[in-house]
């Protein structure tokens, strides 16, 4: 089967992922909230290190550009690490992603990008900033799908800032261990 050019608008085929970084016996864990492992220890939240969501498009076109091979996730982690009373969340893009593919990407991605642990109050919905980051996803064997990223919030990574003036500054993160795969997808718009 031939598509049409316009049947083409939207075909994108990828994974949905997440974890959450603590000490649970999950490897890795993606409760949300945790409810194994140290998340059985009585009645105070079991915070997490911090948490991703992400897509991973293995193949596919939004708006006639090609966004295979492309990540974008949220990473939700305390402002000030170790400390649980203030977290924020902002968006990481793969840093090989052009500008076109990040506007893609967050045209159609953004809103579905949920990673606030369910320990932590609800954040204020604001524009979050977002920036590029070394992430590579690799899900060839679905049962332990990996992620190995490295993200250093400088100036040379930011793509847009959060629409919140009092927004701190991203902490930087790296991780390199095993995803929850959540579900594969195929979208056709």
């Amino acid at each position: 089967m031939v598509l049409t050019r316009q049947q083409q608008h939207t075909l994108v085929k990828g994974a949905i992922f997440g974890a959450r970084g603590d000490s649970c016996s999950c490897d890795p864990c993606d409760c949300n909230p945790c409810k194994c492992g140290d998340g059985l220890n009585g009645s105070l939240p079991n915070y997490p290190f911090w948490r991703v969501t992400g897509f991973y498009i293995e193949n596919g076109m939004i708006k006639d550009i090609d966004v295979s091979q492309r990540t974008i996730l949220s990473l939700t982690q305390p402002v000030i690490e170790g400390q649980n009373d203030r977290w924020q969340d902002v968006i990481l893009v793969d840093a090989d992603a052009t500008p076109l593919q990040i506007t893609a990407l967050l045209n159609s991605f953004e809103q579905h990008l949920e990673s606030v642990p369910a320990e932590v109050a609800p954040l204020p919905r604001t524009q979050r900033a977002v920036y590029r980051a070394s992430i590579n996803y690799d899900g060839t064997n679905s049962q332990t799908p990996t992620l190995h990223a490295v993200f250093n919030p400088d100036q040379q990574s930011l793509v847009r800032t959060s629409d919140d003036a009092a927004a701190p500054q991203a902490r930087a993160w790296n991780y390199q261990g095993l995803m929850a795969l959540r579900e594969t997808f195929t979208f056709k718009g």
